[in-house]
């Protein structure tokens, strides 16, 4: 079973339309009527509907405990747009959601 993200607002629109141009199901922040909305809105919308996270927020490295779905995180500025595809896109082929679900993982080049 592939992974399906959701990106939260913090996350470029370039990404959200390359993860779909590979077939990636991914949705955006503005797309579940959550823009402006605390993190802790973020965080039940991706449990509610069983999508990992996509996010820049440094606040989602510490969840104290909360179960979620699995969290991607990358720094601002450690990856192009491209890179952040491309591991993402790996991603989903290779990890299945019990192998990311309550995990934060740190995005890095490949």
């Amino acid at each position: 079973m592939l992974l399906r993200f959701h990106c939260d607002e913090n996350i470029n629109s370039r990404l959200i339309t390359g993860l779909l141009r590979q077939g990636i199901d991914v949705t955006s922040t503005k797309q579940a009527g959550l823009l402006r909305h605390p993190d802790e809105s973020q965080l039940a919308y991706i449990c509610r509907v069983g999508r990992v996270l996509i996010t820049h927020d440094q606040d989602f490295l510490v969840l104290d405990g909360q179960s979620h779905p699995g969290i991607y995180y990358c720094k601002q500025t450690a990856m192009s747009i491209g890179e952040m595809i491309e591991f993402l896109y790996l991603a989903a082929l290779t990890t299945t959601p019990d192998q990311i679900m309550n995990r934060v993982e740190y995005m890095k080049r490949l």
